[in-house]
């Protein structure tokens, strides 16, 4: 049986005290009657010594308990305008303790989180085809060594300002579709490149696509024609599984100009790792 009814529980300690029993023995009684945890030790020992010091009134103390005036949706409106806020900096805005400003995001529901790339866990099927992919090209290489005949394609996105990341309150539901919006709202563009052989249309900002792959892909004809002329008809080729690498004539045009086209294995997607920190600065 557990009781909410405080007034009640400081008559049972009064009793006790007045009938000489110890505060310790009247924590065990409460708990034992009322249920565990229906009161602290450390609550019956401070009330004993009022008791001893001849404080009989069971009323809180003036004060004791009042509602706090903070304005906790102030401060959620604040922090979901600005989430990289610190405690500090917001303990200055609303010109209050550091540590009121912890228990109120504490009450809000709000934690420190940080964010950064990592790959996902690849399925089974995935690492299979990894390991049978690797090993194919391994032995490819040994049956008929293809290294010095490699060029190998890619991109790499560049951001135009790399922000330090830092920590902001969020609400753990929120965490992913926050970090996307973070990534994605950068402004940023994709280099594409070919090894050895530059790609001179590199700068602009664009969404790579099928169209841009194939003339990229006649400028590379060009370059190697013009730089490996005795290797024009023996060029192995390498690139990734993107959408543009891997359409019907894209495929085709790579064939058509002489490339052997190497299998590549299934990519490492990026996810986010998600680190739960305490909050506080």
């Amino acid at each position: 049986m557990r009781t909410d009814n405080h007034i009640h529980l400081r008559h049972i300690m009064l009793w006790s005290f007045e009938n000489r029993i110890t505060a310790a023995a009247s924590f065990r009684e409460i708990n034992q009657i009322f249920g565990e945890e229906t009161i602290g030790q450390s609550t019956v020992e401070d009330w004993f010594r009022r008791f001893k010091s001849g404080y009989t009134t069971l009323e809180d103390k003036p004060g004791r308990g009042r509602p706090s005036d903070f304005d906790e949706q102030a401060l959620l409106a604040a922090v979901e305008e600005n989430e990289s806020l610190t405690t500090r900096m917001l303990a200055d805005q609303f010109s209050c303790a550091h540590n009121t400003i912890i228990c109120h995001l504490k009450k809000l529901r709000k934690v420190w989180k940080m964010a950064g790339w990592v790959p996902h866990e690849l399925p089974v099927q995935n690492k299979t085809n990894r390991v049978r992919t690797f090993s194919e090209l391994l032995q490819k290489n040994e049956d008929t060594p293809f290294l010095n005949n490699l060029v190998n394609g890619g991109e790499s996105w560049i951001q135009f300002k790399n922000p330090k990341e830092t920590r902001f309150a969020s609400t753990r539901a929120k965490l992913q579709r926050e970090f996307q919006k973070q990534f994605t709202s950068r402004r940023r563009c994709d280099i594409e490149h070919k090894w050895q052989i530059p790609d001179r249309n590199g700068k602009k900002q664009y969404n790579l696509n099928s169209d841009v792959y194939l003339a990229q892909l006649d400028r590379l004809q060009g370059a190697i024609e013009a730089k490996r002329p005795r290797k024009k008809n023996h060029v192995v080729f390498h690139h990734d599984n993107a959408s543009p690498h891997g359409e019907a004539r894209v495929v085709q045009s790579i064939a058509e100009k002489g490339c052997n086209l190497l299998e590549h294995p299934p990519t490492v997607p990026l996810r986010l790792l998600q680190t739960i920190t305490s909050i506080g600065v």
